[in-house]
C-alpha cells in the first residue's frame, strides 16, 4: 500500500509538473506575439541598434528615416503580394475540394475558416500602416 502511494504521489507530481509547463509555455508564447505587435520590429530594430552601437541623437534621426523607407517599402511589397498568396490559396483548396467527398468538402470548408479566424486573431496580417507622414511605430 505504501508504495501505491508513493507511485501515485510520483505520478502526480509528474502530471502536475507537464501542465505547470505547458501553460507557462502556452502564455510566453502568446506574451512573446503580443509583445511583437506592441513593438513592431522597426521599433525593435531602431532600440537595439541605437543601443549596441551606441547611436547619437544625430545618427539615430537618419537612420530612423532609413528604417522608416524600408518599413515602408516591405509594407507595399507585401500589399502586391496578398492578392496572390490569396488566389494560390483559393486554388489550392478548391483543388483538394475535389479530390474529397461532399462531407469532407464541408470539413475542409470550415478548417479553412478557422484557419483565417486564428490568423485573423493571431494578427498574423495586421493592416498596413497608412500612408502619411506620421509613423507612430518607429516613435520611441
Amino acid at each position: 500500500m505504501k508504495k501505491l502511494k508513493l507511485w501515485s504521489g510520483i505520478l502526480l507530481i509528474f502530471i502536475l509538473g507537464c501542465l505547470a509547463g505547458s501553460f507557462t509555455t502556452q502564455w510566453f508564447v502568446h506574451e512573446r506575439i503580443a509583445s511583437f505587435h506592441k513593438n513592431p520590429p522597426a521599433r525593435f530594430l531602431m532600440h537595439h541598434l541605437a543601443r549596441q552601437l551606441d547611436l547619437s541623437e544625430k545618427q539615430k534621426q537618419a537612420i530612423r528615416i532609413i528604417v522608416n523607407r524600408s518599413c515602408i517599402q516591405l509594407h507595399a511589397q507585401r500589399d502586391t503580394l496578398k492578392p496572390q498568396f490569396d488566389q494560390i490559396m483559393d486554388e489550392t483548396f478548391a483543388e483538394i475540394a475535389r479530390e474529397l467527398n461532399p462531407d469532407q468538402q464541408q470539413k475542409l470548408k470550415e478548417f479553412r475558416q478557422n484557419m483565417q479566424r486564428r490568423s485573423r486573431h493571431r494578427g498574423h496580417l495586421p493592416p498596413s500602416p497608412p500612408h502619411d507622414h506620421h509613423r507612430p511605430w518607429l516613435e520611441e
